[in-house]
């Protein structure tokens, strides 16, 4: 793109504005062509395995012949300990996939992070699970394979009650429970209680006493005592014994007998020290039975209400998080979605009657407290200063985001109060075929009120993403510094490339630096923004670091560049479709992560917590060679090149 000068003035959809680089639609339109390893992304961040599995399997397969396999193994990484992603299945298994590759050095570089990315063992046995599934007709249990996992139970050598904790609470997942994976696995240690340990999960309580009779230590001390309370909570029928142990142990909701976890003195007592993010999943339940009623249960709503509205803010309790370490961001959607389902009054509904067990009627102040929460999720985002044309479908259809199955319009209504209320200079607008309407949305509407004008709209057929562009134009707005799309099909009706109309706007208004932000809502491979224009930003899906990413994106200045510049030959410009060409600093910029945390990322002191140079990625793979993740073949010794 030359300049300020438009790419062509009448260039029809039906033709291609950059040769090989576009592809033809469902529409029989040219539409950009997004790269693997941003489709990779959009998998990791709101994939579902079993949906697009054949997919993924191509695009990492592509990935792998190109010897970009460390680098898609630094990336899953990287997303896994700033906790980018909403669910963990589609990530993990993009992780197995690297795992079971032929390649010794991005097989050993992916085992390295198991500890890291494998947090709890929920993630471990799913993990397990896509190995055995992808290795088939083997068994997918190699000698790496059973080291690396063997390594993850021996980590916890220095803190062995972490471990007992963890495998009590999580006993079976994905069909696969702590007895199989040790048997297979073939977990040894030296540590004394590391041994009890194993010993109490293969054999039980009674033959784990008996092996360990000489009690030295204080760790070793606790630990038998915790097994004693367990095994009297596992034979007890009565709830007041069972409370007393909760109280006396802290037991949780998972080291408890299903058979009393119904029960309203069990629930009341447990809701006392339960997380935050494990009350939010309980709600509904406890609601059904009636530990909020009556005088007794208004303590219990109290409680509940305090926690509520502890979420995002500087007094949240550090709550243990379920992939590890604290939370202090929730993500946006999570909050919508826990208001939406427990608000329904499930209690009246006859089709829900007919297939749920777990019936309750709505308590009001919960439902007011999740909707403070989710109005503070996007409390931390500071105005841009800049005026953003935001412009987002009007769609009857549903996406899936992981297992969360959410309306286009309900993303809409989200995202349109988020700028109403940090934005005090943004036009909002509505699309659907080849209209568009203009909302006024006040920073103090509340989200149910956008939501129901948008559902009142009727907007049938494809979106003409270029009416927008049109429209600023059209109302002499010369002032728009950025347009921020919400798409969630392809561009099918159209006379003109978005593109197109995007260099006409930046010579309508002389301002070479207008930005475009496309953010996909469904998994087509397919973007409107041109990856070769360093204004241009594609996004694969929604997910938890989006409103910081846009922020960044948008607050960023190209310094030096002149009206006539050619901005695909500047800094930088390559890394849009793909960061692979980008300096670390501009990289740094527009990802957030030189300047400031991501949504839901904490600082930590945790060294593997890092981002690694390449360097440092030299360094961790000697550690791991030197740390028993042997492979079937011995990795050269010659050194560590990065891949292109």
């Amino acid at each position: 793109m030359e300049g300020n000068e438009p790419m062509s003035a009448t260039t029809p959809l039906y033709r291609s504005i950059r040769g090989d680089d576009q592809i033809v639609n469902d529409a029989n339109c040219y539409v950009f062509k997004m790269t693997d390893i941003e489709r990779l992304k959009r998998f990791i961040f709101a994939g579902t395995v079993p949906r697009q599995l054949a997919a993924i399997n191509d695009i990492l397969q592509g990935l792998f012949r190109v010897s970009r396999g460390l680098e898609v193994v630094q990336m899953i990484y990287k997303i896994s300990i700033h906790r980018r992603n909403a669910r963990q299945d589609a990530l993990i298994y993009a992780y197995a996939f690297c795992c079971r590759r032929s390649n010794d050095e991005v097989k050993l570089m992916a085992y390295s992070h198991l500890n890291n990315i494998c947090r709890i063992p929920t993630d471990l046995f799913m993990f397990i699970k896509y190995c055995e599934d992808i290795s088939r007709p083997g068994t997918g249990w190699g000698r790496a394979h059973r080291r690396a996992v063997s390594r993850w139970y021996r980590q916890f050598e220095n803190n062995p009650e972490r471990l007992f904790h963890l495998v009590t609470k999580y006993k079976r997942r994905s069909g696969i429970s702590h007895v199989d994976v040790i048997r297979l696995a073939h977990v040894k240690s030296v540590d004394p209680v590391i041994q009890l340990i194993l010993r109490y999960i293969i054999k039980g309580y009674t033959e784990a006493k008996e092996l360990f009779t000489d009690v030295t230590t204080q760790t070793m001390v606790n630990i038998t005592n915790l097994m004693s309370a367990l095994d009297d909570a596992k034979r007890t029928d009565n709830p007041e014994n069972l409370c007393n142990l909760i109280r006396a142990h802290r037991l949780t909701w998972e080291q408890c007998p299903t058979r009393l976890l119904k029960t309203r003195s069990v629930l009341m007592c447990l809701l006392q020290q339960m997380p935050i993010e494990a009350t939010v999943r309980k709600l509904g339940l406890m609601t059904c039975h009636t530990v909020f009623d009556d005088a007794d249960g208004e303590e219990s709503l109290r409680l509940v209400v305090q926690k509520l509205d502890s979420i995002n803010t500087d007094f949240e309790d550090h709550v243990e998080d379920v992939r590890g370490g604290p939370r202090k961001v929730w993500h946006p959607l999570k909050l919508y979605k826990a208001r939406t389902q427990y608000m329904k009054d499930r209690a009246h509904d006859k089709e829900q009657s007919a297939r749920r067990s777990t019936l309750w009627k709505p308590i009001q102040r919960i439902g007011d407290a999740l909707e403070r929460a989710f109005y503070r999720s996007f409390s931390k985002m500071q105005p841009t200063g800049k005026r953003i044309y935001f412009v987002h479908s009007v769609s009857d259809r549903t996406i899936k985001l992981g297992d969360w199955k959410l309306p286009v319009n309900e993303i809409s209504a989200v995202m349109s109060v988020t700028l109403a209320r940090t934005e005090e200079n943004c036009v909002i607008a509505a699309i659907g075929g080849n209209k568009m309407e203009i909302l006024d949305v006040d920073r103090n509407e509340k989200m149910d009120s956008v939501l129901t004008r948008l559902n009142s709209l009727h907007l049938p057929g494809e979106a003409d993403w270029s009416l927008p562009i049109k429209d600023a134009m059209e109302r002499k707005l010369r002032d728009i510094d950025a347009f921020l799309f919400y798409v969630d099909c392809e561009n099918a009706y159209t006379e003109t490339h978005v593109a197109d109309d995007m260099v006409k706007y930046r010579q309508y208004c002389n301002n070479p630096s207008v930005k475009l932000i496309v953010c996909g809502l469904n998994d087509s491979p397919h973007s409107l923004a041109d990856k070769d224009d360093v204004h241009m930003l594609n996004i694969s899906v929604f997910d938890a670091s989006v409103p910081k990413l846009i922020d960044n994106f948008i607050r960023w200045e190209m310094r030096g560049v002149r009206p006539d510049a050619n901005l695909a030959e500047l800094p930088g410009a390559q890394i849009i479709g793909g960061p692979d060409d980008m300096s670390d600093e501009m990289q740094g910029v527009i990802s957030g992560e030189s300047q400031v945390d991501l949504p839901g990322e904490q600082n930590t002191e945790n060294p593997d917590d890092v981002e690694m140079t390449d360097d440092e990625t030299t360094v961790e793979l000697s550690a791991a060679r030197s740390n028993d993740v042997e492979l079937d073949r011995r990795v050269k010794t010659e050194p560590t090149q990065k891949k292109q």
